[in-house]
């Protein structure tokens, strides 16, 4: 049920939004608020306003999966001590039920993290740090 239905009016959908979003700082605290409300005219309202202030439209419904910053996430880390083992990326790729192009991003993206050069530097560790300062040099 759109938030308009709900309230009756514009304006009083205006007036929750403001209220509601003084509880989350910046830009996109209308917007996010409206979206937790389902209040779609509401959105496209304060967008409109938005964009007549020259205001940029935060984009917070990005969606996806959570970025793991420079810690490896739970599969970067599994592939990346198979690797470490000495197994191949179709190795990798055929024990994890991944594609072998997905186990070279893997091991890719763990080596940067870790901060390492070849998966020679990778070979032999057997744990990894939690946090990227404290990886091998």
């Amino acid at each position: 049920m759109d938030a308009l239905d709900t309230l009756g009016t514009a304006g009083e959908a205006a007036a929750l939004v403001d209220e509601l979003s003084a509880e989350i700082d910046g830009a996109e605290a209308p917007i996010a608020q409206a979206a937790a409300l389902s209040a779609r005219a509401v959105i496209a309202r304060i967008c409109r306003i938005m964009r007549q202030n020259g205001v940029p439209i935060p984009y917070p419904w990005r969606g996806g999966r959570p970025s793991h910053g420079q810690t490896l996430s739970s599969r970067e880390r599994e592939v990346a001590l198979l690797a470490a083992a000495g197994k191949t990326n179709q190795e990798i790729a055929t024990e994890l039920f991944l594609s072998r192009r997905t186990v070279e991003s893997h091991v890719s993206s763990s080596l940067r993290k870790l901060g390492l050069l070849s998966r020679k530097e990778l070979r032999g560790l057997t744990t990894f740090p939690a946090d990227p300062s404290d990886a091998p040099v």
